[in-house]
């Protein structure tokens, strides 16, 4: 299973996508509405310190951008 699937991560996500999210990367709202993960508009949670550097899932971690 990749890391994103895993529980603790889907967890945060939503926390992360709850609301009104913005993008940290574009600055533009998300819509959470987009159910279609391969659309560019779709709502993700990226890892602010990537697993590759010692990076968690842990909800501090996580910021709100789009998937494109």
């Amino acid at each position: 299973m990749a890391r994103t699937g895993a529980r603790p991560y889907r967890r945060n996500r939503g926390r992360v996508l709850a609301g009104n999210p913005v993008c940290v990367e574009c600055g533009q709202p998300i819509d959470t509405s987009i159910t279609d993960q391969y659309d560019p508009g779709y709502g993700t949670a990226d890892h602010k310190v990537p697993y590759s550097q010692g990076g968690t899932d842990a909800l501090e971690n996580l910021q709100p951008m789009h998937r494109g």
